[in-house]
């Protein structure tokens, strides 16, 4: 796989990154070893991850992946928000294990050190290739954040310096404290879905020669043709509640993928996932993407997107198609969708019985 510098930070990283949040929480530790080793020897050399994956527990299935082939890989890791402290502002809330856990921002350079030293123990490694700061952290000065990976990066304990996350002007606070050492890229989300990078960021990262980094690129599943129905989804899972993935909204995905991304798919021999990740990696000043896989399969997929080379009116074309999609923000669950989610798989049933005869009235 070819790699490519990361910004001027003397950093390489290969164009399509695994993602080792999406390896999958629910299965057994051998597999997801087994599925990180599986993107390196497809060259995915470069893995991301955070403490805040599983709370540790990522990392040091990381650690094992990477045994013995430390050289050939490279680790992007994060810093910033902690669940085990009552300080900061709230980022989220969630329970593991029937145990409630409050995660905050935190980016005061005495938590980043911390954050650091504690990756560095789980992942059973020397340095991070590059350490991100995660979310920005309203309370504390950026420059101070800086300032402590400008220490840590002297002593060895991180190659290159990002930020996630961050708005322009966040983004130059943090290139003007670390002075003469380079900001090496942001990482932020961005799809054919979620296209707000397209203005200000992407034009700063050009002009600051940063290096971009594309999370979520397939729209956290929705570009994927057999998540395109929300139907598909587990009854537990998460995006249930997410607006791209209510109904009505998943049926305009749908329709966009049939008839744009399905065609260019079949003309290249390949499958949907693959053209929207070739659609990403043609975009001006894009890096990498950050693809996650919780299958072996899905990182031979992933891994196949370099072979596509999308003409430039193909990759036109594709773009408009999605910029004039609507997703609606304020759309709401169904009866149907509502009494599924909860698990009433036969309220649901019954519902959908009685109004099929009514026709469906839900906008497309």
């Amino acid at each position: 796989m070819v790699k490519q510098d990361l910004g001027t930070s003397g950093v390489q990283v290969s164009r399509v990154i695994l993602g080792t949040m999406a390896t999958g929480g629910h299965r057994d530790r051998a597999e997801r070893v087994r599925i990180i080793r599986a993107a390196i020897d497809q060259g995915m050399t470069t893995l991301d991850t955070a403490p805040l994956y599983e709370f540790g527990r990522t990392e040091q299935i990381v650690a094992e992946a990477v045994h013995g082939q430390r050289a050939n890989v490279q680790v992007l890791g994060k810093v910033g928000l902690r669940w085990d402290s009552d300080y900061g502002r709230v980022f989220l809330e969630t329970t593991q294990g029937g145990r409630r856990i409050v995660v905050r921002r935190d980016s005061r350079p005495e938590a980043i050190r911390r954050d650091v030293d504690e990756s560095l123990d789980r992942l059973g490694i020397e340095a991070l290739d590059v350490c991100q700061v995660h979310h920005p952290d309203p309370d504390t000065p950026i420059s101070d954040t800086m300032g402590a990976l400008l220490e840590l990066r002297r002593e060895g304990k991180i190659r290159a310096i990002g930020v996630s996350n961050f708005d322009a002007t966040q983004v130059e606070a943090a290139r003007l404290a670390l002075g003469d050492v380079p900001l090496a890229s942001h990482q932020l989300e961005y799809s054919l879905l979620h296209r707000p990078p397209e203005g200000a960021l992407l034009s700063q990262a050009g002009s600051l020669q940063l290096g971009v980094l594309a999370y979520s690129p397939l729209g956290r599943g929705a570009l994927t043709a057999k998540l395109a129905k929300r139907g598909r989804l587990r009854l537990n899972d998460g995006r249930r509640k997410t607006t791209t993935f209510i109904r009505a909204n998943a049926r305009r995905i749908a329709a966009a993928i049939e008839s744009t991304l399905v065609p260019t798919a079949v003309a290249y021999g390949v499958e949907v996932p693959q053209i929207a990740l070739a659609w990403l990696l043609a975009q001006p000043f894009v890096t990498s993407v950050i693809a996650g896989a919780s299958t072996v399969d899905q990182v031979l997929a992933n891994a196949r997107a370099l072979d596509v080379k999308l003409r430039p009116d193909e990759v036109g074309a594709i773009g408009d198609s999605f910029a004039n999609l609507w997703i609606d923000p304020d759309a709401r669950p169904s009866l149907v969708e509502r009494y599924s989610t909860m698990g009433h798989r036969w309220l649901a049933k019954v519902v959908a019985k009685v109004s099929r005869p009514l026709g469906d009235r839900t906008p497309t």
